[in-house]
């Protein structure tokens, strides 16, 4: 007797993929959307300083944006996840109107 992965176990293995495979894009999203709020200067050359609460993230927010580099090793497989995701959303579909 074999043991086979159901297909929950599949479904969990590829969203803990997904979480690692875009963490570092939208870690850089997340970064450049709250410096905007927050009308704070962001890049990737040094941290400058910004307040929120009257507490300086800049460097936290620096951390997250430079996280971004990351994001050229991981994005091939976040776009693999996007494709099986896809696909999986259309299997889903296909097997619901048939």
């Amino acid at each position: 007797m074999s043991w086979a992965p159901g297909p929950g176990l599949w479904r969990w293995a590829l969203a803990i993929v997904t979480l690692l495979a875009w963490s570092p894009i939208l870690s850089v999203l997340t970064a450049s959307a709250l410096a905007d709020v927050l009308g704070c200067r962001l890049n990737e050359g040094t941290p400058h300083p910004c307040l929120l609460a009257g507490q300086d993230i800049g460097g936290t927010l620096y951390g997250m944006f430079v996280m971004g580099w990351f994001g050229l090793l991981t994005f091939p497989f976040a776009i693999g996840t996007a494709l099986a995701w896809a696909w999986l959303g259309a299997r889903a579909l296909w097997r619901r109107f048939q």
